[in-house]
Formats: C-alpha cells, sequence, structure tokens
C-alpha cells in the first residue's frame, strides 16, 4: 500500500507495510523496516526518508490470454502465445524477462517463469494475481540447466481480464 508521500506518518505504518501485524511491538532498526528504505543494521535514519517507501519489488499489469496445447488450456500470459504484461522487466530477479505468468489447468497449477541469468528462489515474498495472494515459500521452485527460474502453485485459475499483479 506504501507509506504516504507527505504528511504524519508513524512507525506502525512502517511495520505493516514491511508485513508486520497492526499495532505490534517493532523498532525502526528490524531488518523487515530497514528493508523499505534499503538501510543496514544501526544506521542513522530520519522519519522523512520513509515517505512513499513500499514493499513492492515488482508490480505490472496483466492482460489475460487464453489458449490450449500440451499443458491443457493456459489462461493469463505466456510470452510466446497468449497475453500480455505492461512490463515484462522483473526487477527483483536481476530484471530478467517474465515468460509466463498464467494457469494450467493439466495439474491445476498456477506458473510463474523468469529467463534463465541468475536469481534464484529469492527476491520477494508474496505474489498476489488480482485478490489471490501465493506465498513464495509455498511454491516448488525449479532452476533447469538453463538457468530459468519457475515456481509453481497448486492452485484454480485466478486470472481474467486485465489485473494487477504485485510481488511484495
Amino acid at each position: 500500500m506504501a507509506i504516504p508521500g507527505s504528511g504524519a506518518i508513524s512507525l506502525n505504518q512502517f511495520h505493516v507495510e514491511a508485513g508486520g501485524s497492526n499495532n505490534s511491538q517493532c523498532s525502526l532498526n528490524d531488518s523487515d523496516i530497514r528493508g523499505l528504505i534499503g538501510k543496514g543494521s544501526g544506521a542513522t535514519m530520519s522519519f522523512n526518508e520513509w515517505y512513499g517507501a513500499s514493499a513492492i519489488v515488482w508490480s505490472t499489469t496483466l492482460t489475460t490470454g487464453q489458449t490450449s496445447n500440451k499443458s491443457g488450456t493456459v489462461t493469463g500470459f505466456d510470452r510466446q502465445v497468449v497475453g500480455s504484461l505492461s512490463d515484462e522487466t522483473v526487477d527483483f530477479q536481476n530484471n530478467r524477462i517474465c515468460l509466463d505468468l498464467h494457469h494450467q489447468s493439466t495439474g491445476n497449477k498456477v506458473v510463474f517463469r523468469v529467463e534463465a541469468g541468475g536469481g534464484g528462489n529469492t527476491g520477494f515474498t508474496t505474489m498476489t494475481v488480482g485478490s489471490t495472494t501465493y506465498q513464495r515459500t509455498d511454491a516448488s521452485f525449479f532452476s533447469g540447466n538453463s538457468g530459468q527460474g519457475l515456481w509453481e502453485w497448486s492452485s484454480g485459475n485466478p486470472f481474467s481480464g486485465t489485473m494487477n499483479i504485485v510481488f511484495t
């Protein structure tokens, strides 16, 4: 949701943006809070550095497409075949290109795949497709010989129309 760009802001807002529970104990030196503005442990900080800070590591708008192939019905975005993304460059994966972000009817799974080039199973905590949120730790992760990153979640189809995709 991002910290407001002006006006009064609070430590609780930083904590919630970083994924903490509302009104729970925290400090400016907590690693998740410092991470919002890229500060190291014990660094000097000022509240005005948090204006506009966000836990979002990449977001894009997906226009859903659909096709049938050896994977059954594919709904969402497949760079070679269907759908489109407003931004295909995955910031948290060393600016690698998103190749797939779709649902496959065979296996009833949601797939997120990026091109080869390192990055591994890191860089994000959650992927939100419309109103459905997926935890990275719940995904099966594969890194093929080519170095592509592939995450799969067992799930029904969350893709329809034009929708926001947000990674935190």
